[in-house]
């Protein structure tokens, strides 16, 4: 900060923003109501790499300190011109204001907005943004803008809305920054499936088309799930008595198939899930995409009166059902007993 000066110093009293000041309006600098000092600030580094404009060129930021009766006091920092940031990963920013964060750690904040873009939709998301530096790293939060939230994620169906209240997170570590881009970037909210609210996250990759939403629900039962396949899937499925309830659920949505280490996520909407059934434990992986829906899992060996399940070639029973435009189908690898044959 010792390195910081000013030049071309101004105090400036008004009435009211804007003033019309005719010949007396000498200077350079916007006019705001109550009371302020304005000047020329020496270029801050790390904006000037943030904002990518470090080419050997002053930005003229200008520093207002001012008060005002509605506000008190704000110590602020203004481009001469409209500055946007490229942030990565398709990421830009509106343009951008600075503002100085008194207290016992004073902090600079960029204020401003991000356009994000996903795919299957053709206007990119646009959130606030509230961006707070330190001499390290930086953070970020914000909210989705359109209110509602996010409508038709993905292209998927314009039954389903991920929100209404979406929030953003950023985190930036400037060794990285400059090379990699953030080293986070995405939003978390909420995906209501039926009539459970699931805890959603986005992760923002550098190809939309890569981009994997993932949701986390705690107890789901039948009918929820089966209104939340009827909103993505094109194959309606008839409600069916509601004897099965799923646990510690793991949603997934992605535009294209997606592989992370050795996990494939095929295109759509997938979910992994524990299963319970008239007290038998089961796991099941499901993915429903445009042809229809697939399923696939395990079941406990199990004796229900009369009629016994158990594995054959694996200690449990294994099964995949299939219900596409194309196939009905489902098959169980397994040994089925019924009094004892």
């Amino acid at each position: 900060m010792s390195e910081l000066h000013l030049q071309g110093a101004a105090l400036v009293i008004a009435s009211a923003d804007d003033a019309e000041l005719g010949a007396l309006t000498h200077s350079k600098y916007q006019i705001r109501k109550g009371v302020q000092v304005c000047a020329v600030l020496s270029d801050l580094p790390t904006v000037n790499k943030i904002v990518g404009e470090n080419k050997g060129q002053s930005l003229g930021l200008i520093l207002r300190a001012g008060w005002s009766p509605s506000a008190g006091f704000s110590l602020d920092i203004f481009f001469p011109s409209p500055t946007t940031i490229h942030i990565g990963r398709g990421i830009i920013t509106d343009p951008i204001s600075l503002k100085i964060v008194l207290g016992g750690t004073p902090q600079l904040k960029i204020i401003g907005g991000a356009f994000i873009p996903v795919e299957g939709r053709k206007e990119p998301l646009h959130f606030h943004l509230d961006l707070t530096l330190d001499a390290l790293t930086a953070s970020a939060t914000g909210q989705l803008s359109a209110p509602g939230g996010w409508r038709n994620p993905f292209g998927i169906s314009e039954q389903l809305v991920i929100g209404p209240d979406l929030a953003l997170k950023v985190s930036i570590v400037y060794s990285t920054f400059f090379i990699q881009g953030p080293s986070g970037f995405g939003f978390v909210g909420g995906l209501k499936i039926g009539k459970v609210v699931g805890k959603m996250e986005f992760n923002i990759e550098e190809v939309p088309s890569r981009q994997l939403l993932s949701a986390k629900v705690e107890n789901l039962d039948l009918h929820d799930l089966v209104e939340f396949a009827n909103n993505v899937s094109p194959v309606p499925i008839a409600r069916p008595p509601n004897v099965v309830s799923f646990h510690e659920v793991s949603l997934y949505m992605c535009p294209a198939g997606v592989t992370i280490g050795t996990i494939i996520y095929p295109a759509g909407f997938s979910f992994i899930s524990k299963v319970t059934l008239f007290g038998i434990n089961a796991d099941v992986n499901v993915s429903v995409g445009s042809s229809g829906v697939k399923c696939k899992g395990g079941i406990d060996n199990f004796k229900l009166g009369p009629l016994t399940v158990r594995g054959v070639k694996e200690p449990r029973a294994m099964f995949e059902l299939e219900l596409t435009s194309s196939k009905q189908a489902g098959k169980i690898d397994g040994m089925i007993e019924f009094l004892g044959v």
